[in-house]
């Protein structure tokens, strides 16, 4: 096992310029914030969501089916959890 050494003399690592996001996911997340304002209804959902969804579960169920010792598997840590 390999040990890292710091130096105590060592510069502290810059901080991020005001107004700069540290990476580029943290820009683009903070770019998606909700809007203010109500909230779409649940029930409304779109055809086109719905079709993604549908292919979504259609996927999970058909991996669910070939892979059944997995998805045990996975099932019983997050029971476990």
């Amino acid at each position: 096992m390999a040990r890292l050494a710091f130096d105590s003399n060592a510069e502290e690592t810059p901080k991020e310029a005001p107004g700069h996001a540290a990476s580029p996911g943290k820009h683009e997340a903070a770019s998606r914030t909700p809007s203010a304002g109500p909230k779409p209804s649940p029930k409304s959902t779109t055809p086109k969501r719905a079709q993604k969804a549908a292919r979504a579960r259609s996927r999970a169920l058909t991996w669910i089916a070939e892979n059944p010792d997995a998805w045990h598997y996975m099932e019983g840590l997050a029971l476990h959890e």
